[in-house]
């Protein structure tokens, strides 16, 4: 019965879309469930008790740690299959509870209102440049240096996002408003040479009188 039942669970994974996909996409999803996910998770659960400069320093020291690992002993680790998915997993884990997510976060909240969707542009924008010099970069440094060397610029690149990390302002614990001292909810809003609009503005400012109150 046993035996029927697993025969009846492998023909049922077979035909599982799971498995119509390539291995490398099976293994790659399989990393990120390990990896990726979590590391999100986590930023989400401690992004307010840690803040955004002790994640983002942490995520980026464990890398820089993880990677000059790999660009000294590689050829030890991936002969071992499950080594080598270990280490990546963690550091696919400490990318995302790092700063593959506090530097989407931080763009967002340190810039003053008027110039937040600007610089959080440029900010993106940085980013993608960053990307296409990596990806254009990566064959060469493949081609003629190894991909030891390779690794071993990653790490330090990794070390200098950690020493930039320290220019970074802590934003944990405080709203948009006193972010850019916006103290008063009229504060931010431009002049307007309108009377109507003084009068209830001022009505609403002024505080109730003593009398007011008695009643």
């Amino acid at each position: 019965m046993l035996h029927r039942l697993c025969l009846i669970c492998r023909a049922c994974l077979k035909t599982s879309p799971f498995f119509k996909i390539p291995l490398a996409h099976q293994r790659n999803i399989f990393i990120n469930l390990m990896g990726s996910m979590p590391g999100y998770w986590f930023t989400v659960l401690f992004i307010e008790y840690l803040g955004r400069r002790k994640i983002q320093f942490l995520g980026f020291a464990v890398l820089t740690l993880i990677l000059t690992v790999l660009a000294c002993a590689y050829k030890e680790i991936i002969e071992s299959r499950f080594i080598f998915v270990g280490v990546y997993s963690i550091a696919q884990f400490f990318f995302n509870f790092g700063p593959n997510s506090t530097t989407f976060i931080v763009p967002s909240e340190v810039f003053p209102t008027r110039y937040r969707s600007t610089s959080y542009g440029i900010c993106a924008a940085s980013g993608k440049i960053g990307a296409i010099i990596s990806s254009y970069t990566l064959g060469y440094g493949l081609n003629h240096a190894g991909i030891q060397s390779v690794i071993g610029s990653l790490s330090a690149v990794m070390f200098l996002g950690f020493v930039c990390t320290y220019f970074v302002p802590e934003t944990k614990g405080t709203s948009l408003e006193e972010l850019n001292k916006e103290n008063s909810e009229f504060q931010s809003v431009p002049k307007i040479k309108n009377k109507k609009f003084k009068i209830f503005t001022n009505k609403l400012n002024t505080k109730p009188s003593e009398k007011g109150m008695k009643k």
